[in-house]
């Protein structure tokens, strides 16, 4: 080193694991050594098949194997999802029972914040940890009034309000929970109870008009008591609190930890994240900042590079569990079980293009499910049950461990019945499967 300024493009420190003293290295050469190291930590495993990418993604995000609502809750936190989905589908698929109680205690403890993420006229609510709030890209903005028109309403960020403080600031039931809703799927209103949730299902997210006030008796003064207690009892349930308008930020540092953090949530979820799982994540997230985050912490050996999973498209990176996970994958003979899913869920291999045998999976709409058993789709439901295909080339006990995969989710999400109105397309009380319904639910004829 002949002067400062040429070790200007150095670094100095202990470069290299075993070397006594201070080594100086040109960044050049520091980054080519860090990729030689990198190369070498890579895992030496086999992709996994096609077949078996569903039961990874599968047990990787719980599905049939929570421990409880925090274990399930874990890979689902930041993503955005049909708010009807949570407590029907996604929460029943990993704990197997109704966890309606539960959910409203984590909620009211205020360390897990639910709010929304309006996607066009789809209604999406996510749930996260209160410090991951600037996780979600923004991809549309909110009216330019909606912060004063709310801190009219809820004044202090610490405070819980009911619907009264919407009621107070915008004058009548529906002007309150049009201000109320707009907040909360701007993200900008947090509930503290899936109770409120439950009724914006029910009243389609708006607040219906009150039914005429009946005349009073003649001779009879009504006071203002009456019309107030009609408005609340009118309202939407729950407590809610303002959430500050995430930042963002504007310095190149800044943006690349928020993109590491980031990264490492998709990692949780995903366990192996390439670019068409990314694109089951909320608009707005781009390969290029995910990756470039990815890349610099796998020279830090946060995440390794490879092929892991075979199906899917793109650059991949492994979280050292997920290494672990698919090398006992790998080595393990049992079949894997059978699961039900619904096909919007992330779990779901519906629209992943995966090559897998038995049925084509179906779309990714509302109404839609699947049960994949060892690989193979051998049960597809639409229509919320009215139309039910199974696979002709099932292996033997594949179709009865379908219904009982079915069987449980329905139970688990609390639904009494289903009606079944075509079996692999013809009517369904004429088809000799009825038979094998009978041995997993009670069936009747109508």
């Amino acid at each position: 080193i002949r002067s400062p300024e040429e070790f200007a493009r150095g670094l100095a420190g202990a470069l290299v694991d075993g070397a006594a003293g201070e080594q100086y290295c040109d960044t050049d050469n520091h980054e080519a050594m860090l990729r030689m190291q990198r190369a070498a930590r890579r895992p030496q495993l086999e992709p996994l098949p096609a077949a078996g990418v569903p039961g990874f993604i599968a047990r990787w995000q719980h599905l049939g194997g929570a421990e409880d609502l925090l274990d399930a809750l874990e890979p689902l936190r930041a993503l955005p999802l049909p708010a009807e989905l949570w407590e029907r589908a996604l929460l029943p698929a990993r704990t197997g029972r109704d966890c309606a109680a539960e959910l409203d205690a984590l909620l009211a403890g205020g360390d897990l914040v639910l709010t929304g993420a309006s996607t066009g006229r789809r209604h999406d609510l996510w749930l996260a940890a209160a410090d991951e709030l600037d996780l979600l890209p923004r991809t549309q903005r909110p009216a330019s009034d909606l912060d004063a028109r709310l801190e009219a309403a809820l004044p202090d960020p610490r405070a819980r309000y009911d619907f009264d403080a919407f009621l107070a600031a915008s004058g009548d039931a529906a002007a309150a929970a049009a201000l109320l809703w707009e907040a909360f799927f701007a993200g900008r209103v947090a509930a503290e109870s899936f109770e409120t949730i439950r009724h914006g299902l029910a009243t389609g997210f708006t607040l219906p008009s009150l039914p005429a006030e009946p005349a009073a008796t003649a001779g009879r003064h009504r006071g203002g008591l009456r019309a107030r207690i009609r408005a609340r009892v009118h309202g939407v349930p729950g407590r809610f609190r303002r959430l500050p308008r995430p930042e963002v930020p504007d310095d190149e540092i800044d943006r690349l930890e928020l993109a590491r953090r980031r990264a490492r949530v998709l990692l949780d979820r995903w366990g192996v994240l390439c670019p068409t799982l990314l694109q089951r994540e909320a608009r707005g997230l781009r390969w290029g900042d995910v990756f470039r985050a990815l890349r610099l912490m796998e020279l830090a050996g946060e995440v390794s590079a490879g092929h892991f999973l075979d199906g899917l498209e793109g650059p991949q990176f492994a979280a050292p569990d997920a290494v672990a996970m698919l090398r006992a994958l790998g080595e393990s003979t049992a079949p894997d079980q059978s699961r039900w899913v619904d096909a919007r869920d992330p779990a779901s291999p519906a629209g992943l293009g995966l090559e897998l045998a038995g049925l084509p999976a179906p779309a990714r709409r509302a109404g839609a499910a699947l049960v994949v058993d060892g690989g193979r789709v051998v049960l597809v439901s639409e229509r919320g049950g009215e139309s039910l295909r199974f696979d002709p080339e099932a292996p033997p006990g594949a179709r009865e461990r379908a219904l009982r995969a079915l069987s449980g989710a329905l139970a688990a999400s609390g639904a009494d019945t289903i009606e079944v109105k075509l079996i692999d397309g013809a009517a369904a009380g004429g088809s000799d499967l009825v038979t094998l319904l009978a041995e997993a639910f009670e069936v009747s004829r109508e």
